[in-house]
């Protein structure tokens, strides 16, 4: 390019965006940082969390932490009411009622807080990550600011179904968020037709499954190494990354441990989630099957050391009866890590059963056991089958460079209609 010819980006006015974000996510803080690391955007994040990135402007609401959760803690008072059960039932009412009164007090805080930033920082846009608290406080705010919404956490596929009175009301704010929005990202078929059937017009819904695979970061490593970096010898590695929430159906993987345990007695399983409390009782669990020693419960795995993880292991597995898609799918697959994942309609979309993974009911052990013994002995060398058909898939699909991309496009446009500008 010509030295003297401006730089077309910089000669724009840079565009502003609001995130609104829910806690501590790895996702959201990715899908945040597409942004701030571009100097085409000027961006501000409200949230629950103090995410603190470096080139953005932070306003933490009420909730917001200072530091990364790491796990549950307990106040020095728990023993104490442990061993008076009565308090608990005399001041329980009371408790509830604190409890609601002071929820409510955050909430008119925090809405105070997003309308006076709104009001200071005059967004050209504002990215919702969810419609989960505080996203939704956008619905009281009156402005003609164009709305994005990322829908996740089963946000419209599974969450705004359920019955009941408090679900009713998150099916309020659903179909309320689905109407306020100039626009919608998701990152499934069936949460696009999920959108379309609460009356938003497919114009409106964008298929953008961001933020992708950095495949920078998400590619195969030698196994030996990757072992050799997680500090596992084993010479079968199962890899649970999810958690143990029961739609996640861990007492399946329990179970169909203990059958493919009979046979190969040198599997190890390494089981991801947070909550310290549950790890005792699982490990009493397992204790209890005599297989503790082929599990292993880890309360965290730093982001930059996944890879490593999926590399070493000899197959990742989810079972979670709700999902829309599920990052550590993507992660696997582009690690190279075989996949067995749960037979619902989300996850068919990327996974054809015997082509590139097994599919498997999510509450059959017997199935579960018998996919995992398939990856173990490989027959006709599928597993190497499976590992390419996923490696061109990511590229193809998910690659986050391109994702990146078209999100970036979309705020833009919608900003340059807002500002009338191409």
């Amino acid at each position: 390019m010509d030295k003297s010819e401006p730089d077309s980006r910089q000669s724009v006015r840079r565009k502003k965006i609001l995130f609104l974000a829910w806690g501590y996510s790895i996702h959201a803080q990715r899908r945040i940082q597409i942004f701030v690391e571009d100097p085409l955007f000027d961006v501000t994040v409200v949230s629950t969390y103090n995410y603190r990135f470096s080139g953005a402007t932070t306003i933490p609401l009420s909730q917001a932490k200072t530091t990364q959760k790491t796990g549950s803690s307990h106040g020095s008072d728990s023993g104490f009411f442990s061993r008076h059960p009565s308090i608990i039932k005399t001041i329980y009412p009371f408790s509830l009622l604190y409890k609601f009164i002071q929820e409510l007090v955050n909430l008119v805080r925090d809405y105070i807080i997003l309308k006076r930033t709104i009001d200071q920082k005059q967004p050209d846009i504002i990215f919702l990550q969810t419609l989960l608290y505080p996203c939704y406080l956008i619905l009281l705010i009156r402005k003609s600011i164009p709305v994005i919404i990322t829908f996740w956490n089963g946000d419209v596929t599974w969450w705004a179904k359920w019955t009941g009175i408090e679900r009713l009301l998150k099916k309020q704010i659903i179909i309320r968020g689905v109407k306020r929005a100039s626009s919608i990202t998701v990152n499934s078929r069936e949460a696009y037709s999920a959108c379309i059937n609460y009356g938003k017009s497919a114009k409106y819904i964008h298929l953008i499954r961001y933020p992708g695979v950095d495949i920078s970061r998400f590619h195969p490593i030698n196994k030996e190494s990757a072992k050799k970096n997680i500090g596992q010898n084993a010479q079968k590695i199962v890899f649970w990354p999810r958690g143990i929430a029961d739609y996640l159906n861990f007492d399946t993987i329990v179970a169909a441990s203990q059958m493919v345990l009979k046979k190969y007695n040198n599997v190890h399983f390494i089981i991801l989630f947070a909550n310290k409390e549950v790890d005792n009782s699982i490990n009493e669990e397992l204790k209890a099957k005599g297989i503790e020693k082929n599990y292993s419960l880890l309360n965290k795995i730093q982001f930059e050391d996944m890879p490593y993880y999926y590399s070493a292991a000899d197959m990742m597995i989810s079972l979670s009866s709700n999902d829309s898609l599920p990052n550590t799918m993507l992660e696997a697959m582009a690690c190279g890590c075989p996949v067995i994942m749960g037979d619902i309609p989300q996850i068919r979309d990327w996974v054809i059963d015997g082509k590139n993974g097994y599919l498997c009911p999510v509450k059959d052990a017997d199935k579960l056991a018998e996919c995992i013994i398939k990856v173990i002995e490989n027959p006709q060398r599928m597993n190497e089958k499976f590992i390419q058909e996923n490696l061109t898939l990511i590229k193809q699909e998910v690659d986050g460079s391109k994702m990146s991309t078209e999100i970036k496009q979309l705020v833009v446009n919608i900003s340059s209609k807002k500002a009338g500008t191409e």
